[in-house]
């Protein structure tokens, strides 16, 4: 995730941490996550210092923004691939789900019956994982 980094400012310490726990997570995080995160690590930081690095971290295509319906925004490394997700809404569990090649039929059916050129889209999948059932 470095290239984010880089985006015009200096490495700081708090930044270095920032972009370890992105490399590292499991599911998309919170601003709030990532500091809470960062001062288990024993790194303090401010909430404008992770904004900025996750507003750099989307500019520059390493990290994305996703919502849940909850009006909290969550970030995830890309690792290069856009995907979607299957979310728990009993323990908030988040699991990557690939349905890229199929959503891409999709994408261009609802183009070609709408007469749009479709820019993007937004799938996210909400139910109760086998822990919560």
């Amino acid at each position: 995730m470095s290239s984010c980094l880089r985006f015009g400012s200096r490495m700081t310490k708090a930044k270095r941490v920032f972009a370890d726990i992105f490399d590292s997570a499991a599911s998309p995080l919170s601003a709030a996550d990532v500091l809470s995160a960062a001062a288990k690590r024993g790194v303090r930081a401010d909430k404008t210092t992770a904004y900025r690095f996750l507003d750099r971290g989307v500019r520059a295509g390493e990290l994305s923004e996703v919502e849940f319906g909850d009006g909290i925004k969550r970030y995830e490394h890309t690792h290069g691939a856009h995907h979607h997700h299957v979310v728990c809404v009993s323990c908030d569990a988040v699991v990557e789900l690939d349905i890229e090649s199929q959503l891409q039929r999709l994408i261009r059916e609802a183009g070609v019956r709408t007469g749009f050129t479709i820019e993007r889209h937004l799938v996210e999948f909400f139910g109760r994982c086998k822990a919560c059932v």
